[in-house]
């Protein structure tokens, strides 16, 4: 990662302001992120709006995730009730009153995932949070003719569903089936790091691979690749089974990455 943003650096340097590589964040969970957004565009453009908004419940608002360990639900009814009552209110007024080409109201949706994934079951939160990226990403791309990179763990990326989880990539295939790519990363050793050991696994995907001395990486295509285990850093253990070809289109496999 750190070498793709030092290249896109570089590749910025003497390109239009349209041509140059953008990195925009597309995780919606920090209601108190988009909530200082949404409230600095009513104090600067639109002063009118916070007279017909609860104070108290703006204030709630803005403490969506405000702080590690935030729960929505351990709030009293009657301030759950006014927390949901002034983002309706809110959305109300947005959709009437704020132009819709204006870029804030991308920042009210993800106030409103926020407070959605606030309010999730712990069965459903992963399934709740994927989709509203899967929603973020469409808006961001959307009218956009050139192509997206989108960097999550591999689980978030795959294709396909299980029993109880759509990742953002499913939805995303769903929408735009083979204009969708999903590559998965994994790799055999870190340098100087003992944060990742080697997978006990037999079919993890690094036994099956031979490297070239001279060469660091393999761009694998998953077609015919079978049942095999990759990584999957954050989720599951650190392990992720693949059960299909369809989960995704290529792997890219490195011998060895650094710090």
């Amino acid at each position: 990662m750190k070498e793709f943003i030092e290249w896109s650096k570089n590749f910025n340097r003497d390109k239009s302001k349209a041509d140059k590589i953008k990195f925009i964040g597309f995780d919606s969970q920090c209601g108190s992120c988009a909530m200082k957004e949404v409230l600095s565009f009513i104090n600067n453009h639109q002063p009118e709006l916070k007279t017909k908004l609860s104070n108290e419940g703006l204030k709630l608002l803005f403490k969506i995730f405000l702080q590690k360990g935030y729960n929505l639900k351990k709030l009293n009814k009657d301030d759950q009730d006014l927390t949901e009552h002034t983002l309706k209110k809110m959305n109300e007024l947005f959709e009437k009153e704020v132009s819709l080409d204006k870029d804030i109201h991308m920042d009210l949706l993800s106030l409103n995932h926020a407070w959605e994934y606030g309010n999730s079951n712990p069965l459903n939160f992963l399934n709740v949070s994927d989709r509203n990226r899967a929603i973020i990403i469409k808006e961001i791309i959307k009218n956009k003719t050139k192509p997206v990179l989108m960097w999550a763990h591999n689980r978030h990326i795959d294709k396909s569903k299980s029993l109880w989880f759509k990742p953002i990539g499913y939805h995303l295939y769903e929408n735009f089936k083979s204009e969708y790519l999903a590559i998965g990363l994994d790799f055999k050793k870190k340098t100087l790091s003992n944060d990742f050991s080697p997978l006990k696994k037999s079919n993890w995907i690094a036994n099956k691979i031979t490297f070239n001395a001279n060469k660091n990486i393999n761009f694998i295509e998953t077609k015919d690749i079978g049942k095999l285990t990759i990584r999957n850093h954050g989720i599951s253990s650190g392990i992720m089974k693949l059960k299909n070809d369809n989960q995704f289109d290529y792997l890219v496999y490195f011998q060895e990455i650094k710090n």
